[in-house]
């Protein structure tokens, strides 16, 4: 891996993409760890940081904890009185739909589920409109490369990709698909690559 970050060029838009979170695979959490600890081989190449990008639900579910919202959906809030976290532009998005609810339809309360539903809209908004293109090279799950393109993509492949022997071409599939260049697949145990999905069931 730290070859082909060296050929590439650490420079370019390099994607790692993987089937799993990184929670979910040893194989994964060690692979990138030993990129970013120290050079590798001979000559040796490296270290590279290979930081993870943040899910979108890993944003939803950080933004949601830090509102201190109460467990039930249906509980009623005045929207006045809700605890908008920092300065941040999520949080002025919010405020900005609160004022509005208030200023248009003269709705002063908001339930925990409405909350819930617009701070996961902000987010998805935010994301298919971004207009800076981030370069460099950075980890995430083939959930979140969907519908994006890399220079070049690193698929890490461990043993933990469930599911039948269709469901895993397709993911290997939409992973490959994200490199615009050249990509690479990385397994975990060789011997796989005498089944599927790399070989025809």
């Amino acid at each position: 891996m730290s070859r082909n970050l060296t050929w590439w060029n650490a420079s370019n838009d390099i994607a790692v993409i993987t089937p799993v979170r990184a929670a979910s695979s040893q194989f994964v959490r060690d692979l990138i760890a030993r990129v970013e600890r120290g050079p590798i081989g001979a000559p040796a190449v490296g270290p590279y940081r290979v930081p993870w990008e943040v899910s979108q639900e890993d944003q939803c579910e950080q933004l949601i904890a830090e509102l201190g919202l109460p467990a039930d959906p249906e509980a009623e809030l005045v929207a006045s009185e809700l605890y908008l976290p920092g300065l941040g532009a999520t949080s002025r998005t919010l405020g900005a739909w609160l004022d509005q609810r208030r200023r248009v339809a003269g709705l002063t309360t908001v339930t925990v589920r409405e909350i819930h539903q617009q701070v996961r809209l902000i987010y998805q908004r935010a994301r298919a409109y971004r207009r800076v293109r981030e370069r460099g090279v950075r980890a995430m799950t083939i959930h979140q490369a969907k519908n994006r393109e890399f220079d070049s993509v690193i698929v890490l492949w461990p043993y933990e990709v469930a599911g039948a022997a269709d469901r895993q071409r397709r993911l290997l599939y939409n992973a490959i698909t994200r490199a615009k260049r050249q990509v690479v697949v990385v397994v975990q145990d060789p011997a796989r690559l005498r089944q599927p999905p790399f070989v025809p069931a």
